[in-house]
């Protein structure tokens, strides 16, 4: 079997992400009807094109995404170009010309194509957006905005922090973005693609840790429902980001928004910059080919940044540092990002490729807490460097065949501290502290050197420091190889192999200030002696695939099937014999690490367009993720939480009905009916030794829920999609660390499905623009509106989440009662204006528009929200056992303020392109 497998993965080549689409169509006489063979098809302005065969047929493959122009010429007949072609990752657009017969040579005729609102080739749920359609879009600079506005997608606060049994907070991980659940699966269940190579985190599974600025991105596919072989690691989804590429002449923008502009109330002091150029790459082009030095080929580049500056809706008010840049002097803020990208692709000759890229973003950020709202900077910040080298070769062996070798690296820093200081120096200080106790009365309190402490019981940190420490360095290199051949006008054949090789430096050590071990030199990592929980591990662990997919092409029927196997080794640190006997001594279970381990992964999709306005399509598939690498190789040292290296995947198998039907020839309805089993989900056992869990394969999950789309393709100056999404989620456990939550808080392991925290069974999103293209000016209610006029505007609406009510007996009632509903609507303006060959618009963002306060329950694990009345803490609430009303001094701190979402905000900008 094994020889087999090797073999198949040998033989094949990459199980990357598809960057680029496919034309095809039929070529035929407009009188006769019959097939034109030997028509010269091309795309203009790059050598891609084809010829009919004797069926009038042709295709071209290897078409990146965008909009192009397609010319058809025959000797004989009249020249056909059509225009407004879009291709998307992925798909095939189809075009069919009708020629007709031209004695004199005469001029051309051009045809503007409009994408058809039906795809007959989508197998399952799939969406494509183009940048044009994300620079309208309202309240989106990041591919993440764009994300968490699609059907059937739930963001949410990530599990951060457990409680052990003396109420200590655990931190179990530092990331700080939301969680983005799709189709009710659990947060870090997508794969995330920057062309073709992915940018999900190591560590904490598919999270991606490169978020990209809109302005880096050509197309970003979104695939929700069943997706192809080529596709793995992912239980729940795969957003595939295509990034732009320079083209044969200069073009470059520049977008400044910023909302300090607005009223103080509407204002999060956020400044916002993105810049893009691409073009003729200027060394080859202007540099060497005056002195003589000719490269041959074509070379192009595109450079892009942005840098996102906040300090949030609940800024921490700490002391900021100021920076300079380029002789300008600029604040930190609470939240400060910044992203690059550099692609430099060198077309050697028109049937070999190479291109370059390099991917950067940059982000040091510190958070909000209720609690240290006294002492702001004595809180921990954290730090993030990401870096993505990728270096992809295409080969074009013939019109029907062509083969990429990719080989990328990822690298990512990350460390959170207190101030940037390197530890032990902020684990040793001692104090003693005159404070108020709350009664009027003067004590004196020593403060150790570690945490908070609340002197004078009020709720709030009077004196202390944050003084956990973590430092994760990962390597990740990729190497992946594919070949795509349409070996038959009716079968396009894609075959591939995927190796990754992770290297893993991980130190978190928690309550180092005040557990202080003299002597304790034998475990590993840095300052031994320092921390209650500790894991301190080196991780090696090799992850690959092959796959063999098929994508056939019949009239009335297309299938796409295929076939993956995923291998994995944990690496040689879990092998080690001393690992091996500290791990058998703390769990007091015998260890034997298995091997090299192996899963197939079976898809299929079918497509049958019954007529040119209606189609439906069936997809199923098997889908298996490994978990967080977290549950593998935490450190068995100090106990607590122990790392299991022989965890499975968890396995997804998902089946999707959809019907797409074009009512009117600007409108359509798009129906689909999806079911998820979750098997193997990842949670905790109790293991003999007193305080001591390990991570084992337990759980399982369902999954049901129907989308409905209505989409409007541009005409009469408006567009848009509304979309209404049911579903339900349900589920043994919301988090892999569950059973030891429920242990610590008394409460029996539950042993039937329950609501996951995330299952937000309504929600409604409406995308809708209304555009005045230049040289067009409508009336509206009499007014005359100015051409290059565009506003957009995004609604969305939330049933609640569920919730535990307080007092009752959790067995029975656990998530069985619903927070609020949420409302957000935001509003986009732009007047553009010509100047030259500049193009310059003012921009009017606002917001959630109409200053919703919206409940977010799932920060904090609740924090703010008072389970007893289903609502946020008020002035007056009775307090749970007590039969009392609050004092102020008691209601105050359970007022936390990140139980409501974001309030308005204004942003005011302009953007400049040329």
């Amino acid at each position: 079997m094994k020889k087999i497998l090797w073999l198949l993965i040998l033989s094949s080549a990459a199980v990357n992400a598809g960057v680029t689409g496919k034309i095809a169509g039929k070529v035929t006489d407009v009188k006769t009807g019959k097939p034109l063979p030997g028509v010269n098809v091309v795309v203009v302005g790059t050598t891609l094109g084809a010829a009919t065969d004797e069926n009038g047929e042709y295709f071209i493959i290897q078409v990146p995404p965008g909009v192009y122009s397609v010319e058809v010429r025959m000797l004989g007949y009249t020249t056909v170009t059509k225009s407004n072609v879009r291709v998307s990752v992925d798909l095939t657009t189809r075009l069919d010309f009708r020629l007709r017969e031209s004695v004199l040579e005469m001029q051309g005729v051009t045809v503007r194509a409009e994408r058809p609102l039906v795809l007959p080739d989508i197998t399952s749920s799939a969406r494509y957006t183009t940048k044009e359609e994300m620079d309208r879009m309202a309240g989106v600079e990041k591919v993440g905005d764009v994300i968490g506005i699609q059907p059937g997608v739930v963001t949410a606060a990530p599990v951060l922090a457990i409680q052990d049994e003396e109420g200590r907070g655990i931190q179990v991980r530092g990331e700080r973005a939301s969680d983005v659940h799709i189709r009710g699966g659990r947060g870090g269940e997508i794969l995330y693609c920057v062309d073709g190579l992915p940018i999900t985190h190591p560590l904490y599974g598919g999270r991606q840790i490169l978020e990209l600025d809109v302005v880096s991105v050509q197309e970003m596919e979104i695939l929700t429902g069943g997706f192809n072989a080529e596709y793995g690691q992912a239980q729940s989804g795969v957003i595939n980001i295509v990034t732009r590429e320079g083209g044969r002449r200069l073009s470059g923008s520049i977008q400044l928004k910023t909302d300090r502009l607005s009223p103080e109330n509407y204002s999060f002091n956020t400044d916002y910059v993105a810049a893009s150029i691409g073009g003729p790459e200027p060394v080859t082009n202007f540099l060497l080919s005056p002195l003589g030095v000719h490269i041959p080929g074509e070379v192009t580049f595109f450079a892009s940044g942005s840098g996102n500056l906040t300090n949030t809706y609940l800024s921490n008010h700490r002391t900021r540092e100021t920076n300079e840049f380029l002789g300008f002097e600029y604040s930190d803020r609470q939240n400060n990002d910044f992203t690059g990208d550099l692609k430099v692709a060198y077309k050697i000759t028109p049937n070999h490729k190479l291109t370059l890229g390099y991917r950067s973003g940059w982000s040091r950020s510190s958070w909000f807490d209720w609690g240290w709202k006294d002492l702001p900077d004595s809180m921990q910040s954290a730090a993030r460097t990401t870096e993505q080298l990728t270096l992809n070769f295409t080969h074009t062996l013939s019109p029907k065949t062509f083969y990429t070798v990719k080989i990328g690296r990822l690298k990512t820093d990350y460390e959170s501290t207190l101030n940037r200081r390197t530890p032990p120096l902020f684990w040793h200080w001692d104090s003693v502290m005159v404070v108020e106790d709350g009664d009027t009365t003067w004590k004196r309190v020593y403060v150790g050197s570690d945490y908070g402490h609340d002197t004078d019981e009020n709720g709030f940190i009077d004196v202390g420091v944050q003084g956990n420490y973590r430092k994760d360095n990962t390597y990740s290199y990729t190497l992946r190889g594919d070949i795509t051949s349409q070996v038959h006008p009716r079968h396009l054949i894609k075959s591939g192999f995927e190796f990754n090789y992770h290297k893993i430096k991980y130190t978190d050590i928690q309550y180092a200030g005040s557990y202080y071990y003299e002597g304790r030199d034998t475990i590993p990592g840095s300052w031994p002696e320092y921390g209650l929980y500790r894991w301190v591990f080196d991780a090696f662990p090799y992850i690959g695939a092959a796959y063999l997919q098929d994508k056939v092409e019949l009239e009335g029927l297309i299938i796409n099937a295929g076939a993956r196997v995923d291998f994995f080794d944990p690496g040689r640190t879990v092998r080690e014999s001393e690992y091996i006997a500290v791990w058998e001594r703390a769990t007091g279970i015998p260890l034997e690490v298995k091997k090299m381990r192996y899963w197939i992964s079976p898809r299929l999709g079918i497509s049958h367009p019954i007529t040119e306005r209606t189609a439906m399509y069936f997809a199923y598939g098997r889908f298996n993720q490994l978990p967080e690498l977290q549950y593998y190789y935490r450190d068995p040292w100090t106990g607590t939480w122990c790392g299991n290296p022989n965890l499975d995947p968890e396995i997804t198998t998902a089946y999707e009905f959809g019907f797409t039907h074009q009512i009117t020839g600007d409108m359509a309805l798009d129906v689909k009916n999806y079911s998820k089993d979750i098997s193997g989900y990842v949670g905790m056992i109790k293991t003999g030794y007193p305080g001591v869990w390990v991570w084992v394969n337990r759980g399982y999950g369902r999954c049901r829920g129907v989308e409905l789309q209505l989409i409007k393709r541009y005409s009469h100056f408006v567009s848009g999609t509304i979309s209404y999404t049911y579903q339900w989620a349900t589920a043994y456990a919301s988090s892999a660390f569950m059973e030891y939550d429920r242990s610590r808080q008394g409460f029996p392991i539950p042993i039937r499905e329950n609501r996951l925290d995330w299952d937000q069974r309504n929600m409604v999103v409406a995308d809708v623009e209304f555009s005045v293209p230049e040289g067009e000016s409508p009336k509206l209610l009499g007014l005359r509106i100015p051409d290059r006029f565009y506003t957009s505007l995004l609604f969305s609406f939330g049933s609640g989440v569920p919730y535990t009510p307080a007092g009752t007996d959790i067995v029975i009632t656990e998530n069985s009662k619903t927070c609020p509903a949420t409302y957000d609507l935001d509003l986009k303006i732009q007047k553009g204006f010509c100047l030259g060959s500049f193009n310059y618009s003012f921009i009017c963002e606002l917001l959630n528009l109409f200053d919703y306060r919206n409940v977010n329950r799932g920060v904090n694990r609740g924090a703010g929200f008072n389970s007893w009345t289903g609502r946020p803490y008020r002035y007056g609430d009775v307090g749970w056992g007590t039969g009392k009303i609050y004092t102020y001094r008691d209601i105050i701190h359970l007022r936390n303020p990140v139980v409501f979402s974001s309030g308005r905000q204004i942003k005011l900008g302009i953007n400049l392109n040329f």
